[in-house]
């Protein structure tokens, strides 16, 4: 008996068949596939209706998305002040810069300033050097132990070991040195004689123990360092953060050798005043600081001091070897300096008492109008021109003048994203509600043939009527006030006059259940139904009356302006909030709905992709069923005509009839 052999592919979860080796000829595999093919047919018609289903969801949630972000375009337009934003300009910005005070409105014109006067902080000096004159050690060795304000080493090595020597370069002359064995004096001698040997007889270096500052000096150009140099004799000179001066001869006047070592433990700092004690607080303006002078340096009590709420920024000068505190706010304020309570004598150590201290009073900001002067204990001035902030930033006696005029980018800016998020809505509302075009045969009778696929969305009215709704929000003509509708500010539509009436949305029983019945409410022909802004237009009329422009968009008091009616219409098609500004005396947006007209589109289109994916689960499942019985019919059917062939062919063997090598 012939079998069922090899497979061939299937489509829809279903076997596949094939049969081979039968014996009657007949092309049983075509037919069962061909009748397989017809009991697929609605299967094949429902894939088609849950893809155009899910299509649709696609093109709603797209547009829910639209919607949203058109919601969020509002806010900008329901900010009143963004309508009588100005702007101050100054004609001297490296002066002053100037800007409209937050919450106030300035009066529109020029005013000329003749002069301005920065305010300043005060300050409080260390009354004298701090660190320990070295010229008590200048003779001692080694130098790398005596108290000067940068230690001294030889450098090191590539294996960061401490050098056995260092050496510098001066004029071209490379010379040795040792701090770990010499003295300054030492280093110094050994300096001059080797530029000496080499001819530069003029070459002069001197310690002055008065200044406690070395000076040198040359007929020639004076050169310092060279890449090869090891070690720091240079900076602790204190010769590299001075002027060369002079044109020949040149001199290098340094800074105090003996200045404040910054990062050494308090108790072992080179004070001239002697040692810090064991106390550990002193105030400033009131506020304690607390230190440890066998761990805290000087750089950290000044980290400490600025990190504090004391209201000062201290800071340390290595050219005049004194730690100065300056008000973090300008003006004729005081600084005090410690209290009874203190228990440590730092200030007095860095000689920053009310009797030892350097006291610069801080000036107040001086503006000049005309015969007025306006003081201001800040750089920022509130007080000069009303609604305008003035933040000097250098004084000058030269005349300038400052205007105030309207400044139109916020709202303009406002305007441009709400149009953008518009059109956004509408161009996908037209893409996906475009119908299918049919063409008619010229022949009489004929009929009209489809030659293109329309929008997912071309049956449901309903979205059609969501961008006729926008349409009419922004056309409408409001009040009586200076300027009534959007076109009258810069926005004019793109659109075909709207129909009599707006079909409502409604299921459809034999389509989407997004469709609706009816016809579209508007005839579109050419046109978009988008907003066109005139920037230009709406800033002249921003110039005109900003007080006009913004009832237009949100409306008189105790009514809703047209923002707010597109905000709450989106609502009802998102069943989203709206979030805009409150303005008093004007009405609430009504909550959003349960659920959005957008949302209850996807979720009838989800109940009916359900109901259809179970009836496309019952037409697989008799589809299969059907090939299985046929299967098992074909095969009975091939085993019966093997029977019969063979019972024929024993009987004519029988007969004596002689069979041909085909069996026949």
């Amino acid at each position: 008996m012939a079998g069922i052999g090899s497979t061939s592919g299937s489509t829809n979860g279903l076997p596949p068949v094939q049969f081979s080796g039968l014996v009657s000829g007949i092309d049983w595999q075509g037919i069962l596939q061909k009748l397989t093919q017809v009991a697929q047919i609605p299967g094949v018609q429902i894939q088609g209706q849950i893809a155009n289903l899910t299509g649709q969801n696609t093109a709603y949630t797209t547009l829910l998305s639209d919607f949203q972000t058109l919601q969020g375009s509002l806010a900008g337009l329901a900010t009143s002040s963004n309508f009588f934003a100005q702007s101050a300009t100054s004609s001297q910005t490296s002066i002053l810069t100037a800007q409209q005070t937050s919450g106030q409105t300035a009066a529109p014109g020029t005013t000329t300033i003749q002069s301005v006067q920065l305010a300043t902080s005060t300050t409080a000096t260390s009354g004298s050097a701090l660190g320990t004159s070295f010229s008590a050690y200048y003779n001692t060795a080694p130098l790398s132990q005596q108290p000067t304000g940068v230690t001294a080493n030889n450098g090191t090595s590539a294996q960061g070991l401490p050098n056995a020597q260092g050496s510098v370069t001066i004029n071209g002359v490379s010379v040795s040195y040792d701090v770990t064995t010499q003295s300054m004096a030492t280093i110094v001698t050994n300096l001059t004689n080797a530029l000496h040997a080499a001819g530069d007889t003029n070459f002069s270096l001197t310690y002055n123990a008065g200044s406690d500052s070395f000076t040198m000096t040359d007929t020639k150009q004076i050169t310092l360092g060279s890449p090869s140099d090891q070690g720091n004799i240079l900076q602790v000179m204190e010769l590299t953060n001075s002027p060369i001066t002079g044109s020949g001869p040149y001199t290098l006047n340094g800074t105090k050798v003996g200045s404040l070592q910054q990062n050494t433990a308090l108790n072992k700092t080179n004070f001239a005043a002697g040692p810090i004690n064991a106390g550990t607080t002193f105030s400033i303006n009131g506020v304690t600081i607390t230190i440890n002078p066998t761990s805290d340096s000087v750089a950290n009590v000044l980290t400490k001091i600025n990190q504090s709420n004391a209201g000062v920024v201290a800071t340390y000068n290595q050219t005049t070897d004194t730690i100065s505190l300056t008000s973090a706010t300008p003006g004729p304020q005081s600084i005090v300096l410690g209290s009874p309570s203190d228990t440590s004598n730092f200030l007095s150590v860095v000689k920053l008492t009310p009797s030892t201290a350097t006291m610069a009073a801080g000036k107040q900001a001086v503006v000049q109008v005309g015969g007025q002067f306006y003081y201001s204990n800040s750089n920022t001035v509130t007080n000069v021109i009303s609604g305008v902030t003035l933040n000097l930033l250098a004084p000058t006696t030269t005349p300038f003048t400052v205007t105030v005029g309207s400044n139109a980018q916020p709202a303009t800016a406002a305007m441009q994203s709400f149009v953008t998020a518009f059109n956004q809505v509408v161009d996908d509302i037209n893409k996906d509600t475009v119908p299918a075009n049919f063409s008619t045969g010229s022949a009489p009778g004929s009929t009209a043939q489809q030659t293109s696929n329309g929008g997912p969305l071309a049956s449901n009215f309903g979205v059609s009527d969501l961008r006729d709704q926008l349409d009419q929000l922004v056309q409408q003509i409001v009040g009586s006030g200076a300027f009534q509708s959007l076109a009258a500010i810069g926005l004019t539509l793109d659109s075909a006059s709207l129909g009599a009436s707006s079909s409502s949305s409604s299921s459809s029983s034999s389509g989407s259940s997004g469709s609706s019945s009816g016809t579209p409410s508007s005839t579109f022909t050419g046109t978009t139904g988008k907003l066109a802004f005139d920037a230009g237009a709406f800033a002249t009329a921003l110039q005109q009356n900003p007080q006009a422009v913004n009832n237009l968009l949100n409306g008189l008091q105790g009514q809703l302006g047209i923002v707010q009616q597109i905000a709450s219409f989106a609502q009802t098609v998102t069943g989203l909030p709206t979030s805009l500004p409150f303005i008093s005396g004007q009405p609430l947006l009504p909550l959003p709905p349960a659920k959005g007209i957008l949302q209850s589109y996807v979720d009838n289109n989800n109940t009916q992709i359900s109901f259809l994916n179970q009836n496309l689960d019952v037409v697989n499942q008799s589809v299969q069923l059907q090939q299985k019985q046929l299967e098992y019919e074909f095969n009975q059917a091939e085993s019966q005509i093997a029977l019969l062939q063979s019972t024929g062919n024993a009987a004519l063997s029988q007969l004596g009839v002689q069979l041909t090598a085909s069996g026949h």
